[in-house]
């Protein structure tokens, strides 16, 4: 798969960085959707400097995306600034 975008245009904007997230986002979502199946995921491939199924790799992706989430979700509460709710409702949506 390319990857969406420049990387030597580094969006500098916040709705641009958003802009550019559900972008790559849908792009992904499109190929997996279009080349991956069940068997696919079972695939032993290298990765990490190791052999794992291509399932468990993706797995890992997903984990460590959220695991930033949950960290920017933090630092945006220090700021006083409101969670957006990416992932579902926030503490902020409900006031």
């Amino acid at each position: 798969m390319k990857a969406s975008g420049d990387p030597s245009q580094v969006p500098t904007k916040a709705d641009d960085i958003v802009e550019a997230y559900k972008q790559i986002a849908e792009d992904v979502k499109k190929e997996a959707k279009a080349k991956l199946t069940d068997e696919k995921l079972e695939e032993t491939v290298e990765a990490f400097g190791t052999q794992l199924p291509r399932g468990a790799v993706l797995r890992t992706f997903i984990d460590h995306q959220t695991h930033h989430r949950g960290q920017m979700t933090v630092l945006l509460r220090q700021a006083g600034l409101d969670v957006p709710g990416i992932m579902g409702p926030t503490k902020e949506d409900s006031n």
